[in-house]
């Protein structure tokens, strides 16, 4: 696992160009086995973690967050989406600088194995969720099996709807809160 310094200077050094060249083909393939399944509305919150260029916001007419390490890639995300209704945050998602309860929709695509704590990750995203909220966690396969990822997600706590399409290189999860 590399350190949080070691993945910001990555995606740093990448450059918004590349990265979107490297993963909005995959990214737009997410986005729609996602938005097949979940709708949001204007009064939504979204919260967007490891938002990168801001990729996603595109396809959201909510007030959305966005928070990723890279300041390169967020301030690619401020140009792509200057005309819509977006807040971007340097910051970390094992330590998400929000308070309790307040997203009703959160995107956590393709940022799990990143993550030195994954299970410090997946309180967080419990903890800033509302009561009721559309959670979709994605992480690629080479990382985890199909079983240790629903593994991980369960016991966090959530219920798991698990997605296994083939031509993704990403598993993805709709998450609820589990209430017992």
């Amino acid at each position: 696992m590399s350190s949080k310094r070691d993945i910001k200077e990555s995606y740093d050094a990448l450059g918004s160009r590349i990265y979107d060249i490297r993963y909005s083909e995959e990214q737009g393939k997410k986005y729609k086995v996602i938005f097949d399944r979940i709708l949001s509305s204007d009064e939504d919150l979204i919260l967007d973690v490891g938002c990168g260029t801001g990729l996603l916001f595109a396809r959201i007419t909510s007030t959305s967050v966005g928070i990723d390490l890279s300041i390169n890639l967020l301030e690619k995300a401020l140009e792509r989406n200057k005309n819509v209704r977006v807040y971007l945050v340097q910051a970390d998602a094992e330590l998400l600088p929000f308070r309790d309860a307040v997203f009703d929709q959160v995107y956590y695509i393709t940022v799990l194995q990143n993550l030195n704590n994954q299970s410090l990750g997946l309180i967080e995203v419990w903890r800033v969720s509302g009561s009721d909220p559309d959670i979709i966690v994605t992480s690629l396969k080479k990382a985890y099996s199909e079983k240790s990822f629903s593994s991980l997600l369960s016991e966090a706590g959530f219920t798991v709807e698990l997605r296994v399409i083939a031509e993704l290189n990403d598993f993805v999860a709709f998450l609820r809160k589990s209430t017992d």
